[in-house]
């Protein structure tokens, strides 16, 4: 059995073979669950949200040509998939970077049940016209293949 000590400020350290059996990395999230409420038992487990190494930065956490923090992760170098790569996209904070991000979709005419792939459209004062085309086209071509 695995031992750890609470510290004064309520942080555990994961013992490594417990981290190792979880997969456990740093920035995952641990879930608790009480399983008997009677005997004070818990149970933790990694939860599973699906998460991606960002398209944009490669999971540096900055994008590499510009050496500018990557606003598509937030510096994490992570994204969190919930549902789909659209949907994630809303949850992208991208106006704390001052981006904004508008999704465009329209109808093809005569083509029924068809969807086309909606386009994405960065905007932004404080980043370079280019540096925005560029996480824009990394980040249309993801969206694409969602759609193919």
């Amino acid at each position: 059995m695995n031992q750890a000590t609470l510290t004064s400020k309520g942080q555990v350290t994961i013992p490594k073979e417990i981290r190792e059996f979880l997969e456990l990395h740093t920035g995952d999230h641990i879930l608790f669950e009480t399983i008997d409420f009677e005997n004070r038992v818990v149970s933790l487990k990694k939860d599973q949200k699906n998460t991606i190494e960002c398209p944009v930065c490669g999971g540096k956490g900055f994008i590499y040509e510009s050496n500018e923090s990557c606003f598509v992760c937030d510096e994490t170098g992570t994204i969190t998939i919930v549902g789909t790569f659209l949907n994630s996209l809303f949850l992208i904070p991208f106006n704390k970077y001052r981006v904004a991000l508008s999704i465009v979709q329209k109808e093809i005419k005569g083509k029924i049940g068809c969807t086309p792939t909606p386009q994405i459209n960065l905007a932004s004062s404080m980043y370079s016209r280019a540096l925005l085309d560029e996480v824009q086209s990394v980040l249309q071509a993801v969206l694409n293949r969602e759609y193919k």
